[in-house]
C-alpha cells in the first residue's frame, strides 16, 4: 500500500498537487496584499476590499476565499467606522491615501 502526499498551505490541506500549485499562487498573493496593506488605515482596508470585489485578484482555492472572505467581513466594519463622526481634538495628521508600492516597482500587485 502507498501513502498518499499530503499537501499543506497556511493549515490546509490539498488533495492533489495541482491544488497545491493553486493555494501556493493565492499565498503569494495574500502575502503580498498583507505587504502591502495597513489594515489598521481605514482608507486603505476599504480600497483592498474594493479591489477584491472587483475581482481583481480571481483567488483559485479555499484559501484565497477564506482571504476575501474575511476580508469583505471588514467592509462592515470600515463602513461602521467610516460613517461615524470623528472625535474632536483628535491628534491631526495626515492620512495615506495610497498603498505602500501602489504603481510601483516590481512585484507590486497593484
Amino acid at each position: 500500500m502507498m501513502a498518499q502526499k499530503v499537501y499543506i498551505v497556511e493549515g490546509r490541506q490539498f488533495r492533489t498537487e495541482a491544488e497545491y500549485r493553486r493555494a501556493l499562487k493565492d499565498k503569494q498573493v495574500i502575502d503580498r496584499l498583507r505587504a502591502e496593506v495597513d489594515f489598521q488605515n481605514r482608507s486603505q482596508l476599504s480600497q483592498l476590499v474594493k479591489v477584491l470585489q472587483e475581482k481583481k485578484y480571481p483567488f483559485l482555492t479555499l484559501l484565497g476565499q477564506d482571504f476575501h472572505g474575511g476580508s469583505g467581513r471588514c467592509v462592515e466594519a470600515v463602513v461602521q467606522i467610516a460613517s461615524s463622526p470623528r472625535k474632536t481634538g483628535q491628534a491631526g495628521g495626515r492620512e495615506n491615501r495610497g498603498f505602500p508600492g501602489k504603481g510601483g516597482g516590481p512585484g507590486s500587485v497593484w
